[in-house]
Order: C-alpha cells, then sequence, then structure tokens
C-alpha cells in the first residue's frame, strides 16, 4: 500500500515508471567518477567471465547511458523516469530493523533537462509535491538544506520526521529533537551527463549536455516511520492504529 501512494504521487509530479537493472557495469561507474569514490558500502559482483558489476546503491548512471544509447534530441526533453528497486549499502553498522539495512526497497526517480534552470524549476516543483506525498501517509516532515554527499551536485534538501530511532539531531522551535531521514533529493547539473558525455547539439552544431536531479525515498523506511507514528503502548503490549489507506487490512 505504501510504494503505491509512493508511486502515484511521483506519477504526479511528471515521473514514469521503469524497471531499473539492479547491477550495473562496472564501466559505467567508471565512466561517471564513482567507482572510486563511493567507498567500501558499494558491493561488486563477479560474473562466470570474471566482469564486474555494481550492486546498484543508487542508479544515475544507468539511466544516463540508457538515454545516450537512445540518442535523445531536444524535442524529447524533459525525461522523468522512476523505479521502486531493491538496492544495496554494504552499511558499516546496520541497525533499527528497517531504518538502516545493508539491502533496501527505495523509490528514486531522475530527471533530464535541457538547461539549469528547468531542471531548477522542476527540483523546485517536487521539493513541494514531496510534502504533499508525506502528508498522505500521515507523516509530518521537516525539510532542511543538506550536503549533497557522495551523489554530488549542487543543492540538496532532506526530509525528516522526528523518531526515537532517528540518527541525526537539530535544534527545532527551541528543543533537541532527534530526526529519521524519509527523502532526500538532488540537484545534479551537468555532473553525471558531462563525464557520461550525454548531450544534444543545438543549432549551431554545439554540444549541451543535459541536466539532472535525482529524487529519492526509502520505501522499507517508511514502513518503520509509520508504525512508530502510529503504535500504542499498554500493559498488554504494542498496538497499532494506522490509517485505513495504509493498513494491510481493513478488519482484523
Amino acid at each position: 500500500n505504501i510504494g503505491a501512494i509512493v508511486s502515484e504521487e511521483f506519477e504526479k509530479m511528471g515521473f514514469n515508471r521503469m524497471c531499473i537493472p539492479t547491477l550495473h557495469p562496472k564501466k559505467l561507474w567508471e565512466e561517471s567518477g564513482r567507482y572510486d569514490a563511493y567507498g567500501k558500502e558499494m558491493l561488486r559482483i563477479f560474473d562466470r567471465k570474471e566482469n564486474e558489476f555494481i550492486y546498484g546503491p543508487s542508479a544515475e548512471e544507468p539511466c544516463v547511458d540508457m538515454l545516450k544509447q537512445a540518442n535523445i534530441s531536444a524535442n524529447k526533453l524533459p525525461i522523468n523516469l522512476f523505479n521502486i528497486q531493491w538496492k544495496f549499502r554494504d552499511e558499516l553498522r546496520p541497525r533499527f530493523g528497517v531504518i538502516r539495512c545493508r539491502e533496501f526497497l527505495m523509490c528514486d526517480g531522475y530527471s533530464f533537462h535541457q538547461n539549469i534552470e528547468q531542471s531548477s524549476e522542476f527540483y523546485d516543483n517536487v521539493l513541494a509535491a514531496y510534502k504533499k506525498l508525506f502528508d498522505r501517509l500521515g507523516l509530518k516532515v521537516i525539510i532542511q538544506e543538506a550536503e549533497t554527499g557522495e551523489i554530488g551536485g549542487l543543492k540538496s534538501h532532506e526530509f525528516l520526521v522526528e523518531s526515537e530511532a532517528g540518527e541525526e539531531e537539530i535544534e527545532y522551535n527551541g528543543k533537541t529533537i532527534k530526526l529519521l531521514e524519509l527523502g532526500h533529493i538532488f540537484l545534479l547539473g551537468d555532473k553525471y551527463t558531462k563525464s557520461m558525455n550525454l548531450y544534444i547539439e543545438n543549432k549551431h552544431n554545439e554540444k549541451e549536455y543535459l541536466t539532472m536531479g535525482c529524487y529519492g525515498v526509502g520505501v522499507s523506511r517508511l514502513v518503520s516511520a509509520i508504525i512508530e507514528h502510529n503504535h500504542i503502548r499498554s500493559e498488554k503490549g504494542i498496538s497499532l492504529n494506522l490509517p485505513a489507506h495504509i493498513a494491510p487490512f481493513k478488519i482484523v
């Protein structure tokens, strides 16, 4: 139910759903420059011919490569893609159940525009739409600017909810609150398209590298966050009071 809601909201934002492979050829990550930069959290796998693949922690590289092979022209833009797919990060200390585990279900979207102005406008629209998504799930999120980290780019925002199992602390309304990240979006610019040579030619036959954004929501994390916000502790144990459109059953 949660995945269906996330999918519906992404389609409202203008994304088209597809299925991106979980394993990515090593050469794509070498092209982008992330192969060495990502570090030990990235799982590397070899097939029977000793070809190396990455179990994708995110999917910027295969999306750029797909558009490059499709020979995209300006009249096909913008292109906005998303999938809900399993990801893998070899966390140093996996903990808190499904909040921080090595394999996790994530909705990740990728936008491609002709220039940074168009990308930035779409990014701002997604920023506003994310709040509607979390409102629909009954979660009151705090939105704050964040570092771009190993993903990179020009700017990013993260979406946080107050939680005892959270891993971040901030000063908010005069008090310190621990927080759990549920979503993160990035305005990437041409970080990936330039290194991987994804461009269109303008009327002067000059290269114009496409600009990108990427947009993530932790679907498996949402399950835990929603349970935390809708449980009741009593002498009989823990009971759940979930919204009807999220609950797995109408009647138990």
